[in-house]
């Protein structure tokens, strides 16, 4: 009999001790749930100022018969000189403003259809303020933007660099001629500069 009775107290025991196993196993699950936003790179050409230089140096006169101007389209500047003729010197300045939300360093600008033509002008894109014959009423030093347009510049969000066209016509310059070029950058983010954009599938570059 005490060997029966022992053997059900041990299986009693054993039983107890699965029981708490079983219904022991106490437990919470903890979760993080996690959300990235993008920024954006983005860039907008502004017009700042235009103006033209019709001087005669050797009698000190001007005249006004000439023009130059500028619209801005997005990601697109259209500059028109109007009555263009020789030894007059045009000058448009420029905005790139970045309208992201990251930094930007710009990426190798530059003309790629700049030529005028062979032996019709001179075509400049002025990255040096002391360079620009700036019009009386605008060179003053407080005005002048710290960041200008070159390859590595970088813009903080918010911020513009400035860079200035700049024309003149030779004499070989032809009358009733229309002459077009062409001028392009690249915006990058800050951290990868200098990496080269991707190729667009249709090969247009």
């Amino acid at each position: 009999m005490r060997t029966k009775a022992g053997m059900l107290f041990a299986v009693s025991i054993v039983a107890l001790l699965g029981m708490s196993v079983a219904y022991g196993l106490w437990y919470q699950t903890l979760y993080i749930y996690g959300t990235v936003n993008t920024g954006t790179v983005s860039a907008t050409w502004t017009c700042h100022h235009c103006w033209d230089i019709e001087y005669n140096e050797n009698t000190g006169e001007y005249k006004n018969y000439s023009s130059i101007s500028c619209r801005a389209d997005g990601d697109t500047i259209y500059i028109t000189v109007t009555n263009a003729y020789p030894c007059v010197h045009y000058y448009c300045a420029v905005n790139l403003t970045n309208t992201g939300t990251i930094p930007i360093k710009i990426y190798n600008p530059g003309f790629f259809n700049g030529n005028l033509s062979p032996n019709v002008g001179q075509l400049d894109f002025i990255t040096n303020p002391d360079d620009v014959q700036w019009p009386p009423d605008y060179k003053h030093p407080d005005v002048l933007p710290v960041l200008w347009i070159t390859n590595g510049t970088q813009v903080h969000p918010g911020e513009f660099a400035m860079g200035v066209f700049h024309i003149h016509l030779e004499n070989t310059a032809e009358q009733g001629a229309t002459y077009v070029f062409a001028y392009k950058l690249v915006v990058e983010q800050w951290n990868e500069f200098p990496m080269a954009p991707p190729v667009p599938d249709n090969g247009a570059s």
